[in-house]
């Protein structure tokens, strides 16, 4: 997670539905500079060569389960919102998941040039 600030202005960040070496890259809305959201830098546009990154800010990966075991008191949103029905909310692992296609099989969609050799990579076509 990175903090929106750059030299004291907060940007506002869209996604720009573009991959850049399969990563996906937002856009921020002021200068409509393209940002690589896992390096938290801009890669096209007006700050695309200036040296600005956006400051890291530490965040917690964990399961749901380890969470509740430190964390029991948590309170969390129903997924009843009338929004988007429950099955929206079936985990990654689950054939009925609508993201399940991405994670099963465990290969990429799109080739990384710069990914470590022992990751999987998805065949040239």
């Amino acid at each position: 997670m990175y903090s929106t600030k750059v030299d004291g202005e907060v940007l506002s960040f869209g996604t720009s539905g573009m991959l850049y070496h399969s990563n996906k890259l937002m856009y921020d809305r002021g200068t409509k500079s393209l940002w690589h959201q896992f390096l938290g830098e801009p890669v096209v546009g007006p700050l695309g060569d200036s040296g600005v990154k956006l400051e890291l800010i530490p965040v917690a990966l964990t399961t749901w389960a380890d969470w509740l075991a430190l964390h029991p008191d948590t309170t969390v949103l129903s997924i009843e919102t009338g929004v988007y029905p429950p099955s929206s909310y079936a985990p990654e692992d689950d054939r009925r998941s609508i993201y399940s296609a991405t994670v099963i099989p465990r290969t990429p969609y799109f080739r990384s040039p710069n990914a470590p050799s022992f990751w999987p990579q998805k065949p040239k076509s």
